[in-house]
């Protein structure tokens, strides 16, 4: 398995922030009717971004 460069960390990391705020914004759109299921998704997505930001930074870091 080829291993994940600092441009496809970064790129996923914002991919996944992206779709976080999106999930957000459409929350608030429908008032909190879908609130038990766009949250976790959310959070998960927000979650899944930090950590691909923090291994894009590390990459960065190595050269």
């Amino acid at each position: 398995m080829k291993r994940w460069t600092f441009t496809t960390c970064a790129i996923g990391a914002f991919v996944a922030t992206a779709l976080a705020l999106f999930v957000l914004v459409i929350n608030a759109v429908t008032g909190n009717e879908l609130l038990q299921v766009l949250l976790p998704v959310a959070i998960t997505a927000l979650v899944s971004g930090g950590a691909l930001s923090a291994r894009a930074r590390i990459l960065w870091l190595k050269g």
